[in-house]
């Protein structure tokens, strides 16, 4: 992630417990304090494992430390954000937008507040599946729905298992 950003001109800031960076760290990245991190950051993007001290590490005082324009990506673990949090941040503004491949419960229950904003604030919420490369299978059926919904469309056709509207 780290290489991409700084390949797209991004400034590339990394908090971390540990006080130095690792010997195989992408040249370019900074490391700086946690709240450093939050206050300066357009885009958040979490890389961390789920435990007992990672538990709800972006939670209300650190969604409220970030930008008002700060996009928080979440592609570790669901429980790694407090979701009710997030969705109390979206809708009072204090960040614009959370993207996310994993939740605190899989699969997301359809009464889920983070599911319904995202119907309702398609702009804000962006949310996909987690493994959706891993497997051969998934990779040819993916295509294969691409496919069919680029013929159906120019047919004139609508697929209902994929419309979006």
């Amino acid at each position: 992630v780290s290489r991409v950003a700084l390949a797209l001109g991004m400034r590339v800031l990394i908090t971390s417990r540990a006080t130095t960076l690792p010997p195989d760290s992408v040249p370019g990245v900074q490391l700086r304090p946690t709240d450093f991190v939050l206050n300066e950051s357009d885009y958040l993007s979490l890389h961390i494992p789920l435990n007992d001290h990672t538990r709800h590490t972006i939670d209300t005082p650190q969604l409220e430390m970030m930008k008002e324009s700060a996009v928080l990506i979440n592609t570790a673990r669901g429980d790694i954000v407090n979701e009710d949090a997030v969705v109390h941040a979206l809708r009072t503004g204090t960040i614009a937008a959370y993207y996310a491949d994993v939740h605190s419960v899989e699969p997301l229950p359809e009464s889920s507040p983070l599911r319904l904003l995202s119907l309702e604030s398609p702009e804000k919420v962006l949310l996909t599946p987690h493994i959706g490369w891993q497997r051969l299978e998934t990779r040819q059926r993916l295509v294969t729905e691409v496919a069919n919904n680029i013929t159906a469309f120019w047919e004139g056709r609508v697929e209902e298992a994929n419309y979006v509207n």
